[in-house]
């Protein structure tokens, strides 16, 4: 149960950083997205959260949401 509660937390880092990702490639191109390194770090550093924390969610909740 308590690993349970841990998948919840795990979402909610995971929701926040798909909004992150999100305000930083909104409205821009391709090019201008890229010729930025902050805002490219930032996203990458972003999809690493996400990539890590999905890594951590119990075999349980994988099984039960594919």
């Amino acid at each position: 149960m308590r690993e349970q509660i841990k998948d919840r937390g795990r979402l909610e880092h995971i929701l926040s950083a798909i909004s992150n990702v999100e305000k930083y490639v909104k409205g821009l191109t391709r090019e201008q997205f890229e010729a930025d390194q902050m805002r490219t770090h930032a996203t990458c550093y972003n999809i690493q959260v996400i990539g890590e924390a999905s890594y951590k969610l119990t075999k349980e909740f994988k099984n039960d949401h594919p």
